[in-house]
């Protein structure tokens, strides 16, 4: 099984700096909305900020590490 993202939005308590979404770079990325707990490491391939009247949104795209 992997993760498969083409885009992520994190969330407002994400425990995730921001100097540290730099395109390339890896996350460690866990989900429990499937059937069973999934832990991988994906690599950043972009970044979006957008800011609006509701707030930040940063939104990232992730691939997988070995690619």
């Amino acid at each position: 099984m992997f993760i498969d993202s083409q885009e992520a939005t994190l969330a407002p308590d994400a425990g995730v700096d921001v100097p540290a979404l730099v395109p390339g770079w890896c996350v460690d990325v866990t989900t429990t909305q499937t059937c069973r707990t999934i832990s991988q490491s994906l690599k950043i391939a972009t970044v979006k900020v957008k800011e609006d009247s509701a707030g930040e949104t940063v939104s990232v795209q992730l691939t997988p590490a070995g690619v």
